[in-house]
């Protein structure tokens, strides 16, 4: 009896494994790489753009301009009209040789230089008839302007009016006053960027064997 009472007051024993605490959980390494690769990827991409971009900034890709000409080429056709509405044609103009002039009223060397071609054909700089002509083209200017302007002056060099600027686009000009000298096949020999003096006439005209009595 004494043996069975002494077994029920004992307690029984408790597994050691339960009397551990219970272990965290870890994180799986595969798992961790899958989440740092985007991530790494993604800081990757941020660093490259601001790369991209500063040197974007500062080196700029280079910008070359090829300059053209038309020396040496037959001068494109054309046909415009006077600020009165007559038809000239460039070509009717083979034979002699053309000084082809781009002005406008409001281009300062333009009107310095429009009273020297005024003297041109006039005869001042010797008699070229039939051999040497000046033709102005206008540029985008009404015919009102145009006409204010030769009587303000006093000019009768030839006059017509480019109104869309087709020509000169044709032509590739770019600013006032440019003048292409013709020959007489319709070839483009020289290219004058700036106002035409005195000076330069002659020297053209003196080129093609033509005796000039320019006095300055």
């Amino acid at each position: 009896m004494n043996n069975l009472d002494e077994d029920k007051n004992v307690s029984p024993e408790v597994p050691a494994a339960s009397a551990q605490e219970p272990k965290p959980n870890k994180i799986n390494p595969i798992l961790l790489l899958f989440l740092l690769f985007p991530l790494l990827g993604i800081i990757a991409a941020i660093a490259t753009g601001r790369t991209n971009t500063a040197t974007s900034t500062l080196i700029p890709p280079p910008a070359v301009f090829t300059p053209t000409t038309r020396i040496g080429n037959v001068a494109p056709d054309f046909t415009l009209q006077t600020p009165s509405g007559a038809n000239v044609t460039l070509s009717s103009y083979r034979g002699q040789w053309v000084f082809l002039n781009f002005w406008a009223t409001w281009c300062g060397p333009c009107r310095k230089e429009m009273p020297t071609f005024n003297r041109f054909i006039n005869g001042d700089y010797g008699d070229h008839t039939g051999k040497v002509a000046v033709l102005a083209v206008d540029r985008v200017e009404t015919p009102d302007q145009v006409n204010a302007f030769m009587n303000q002056l006093d000019i009768n060099v030839p006059v017509v009016i480019d109104t869309d600027a087709r020509v000169n686009n044709n032509y590739g000009v770019l600013q006032l006053p440019v003048t292409f000298v013709i020959d007489p096949t319709g070839v483009v020999r020289y290219e004058q960027f700036g106002e035409m003096t005195p000076d330069l006439i002659k020297q053209y005209l003196a080129d093609q064997g033509y005796a000039t009595t320019i006095e300055f």
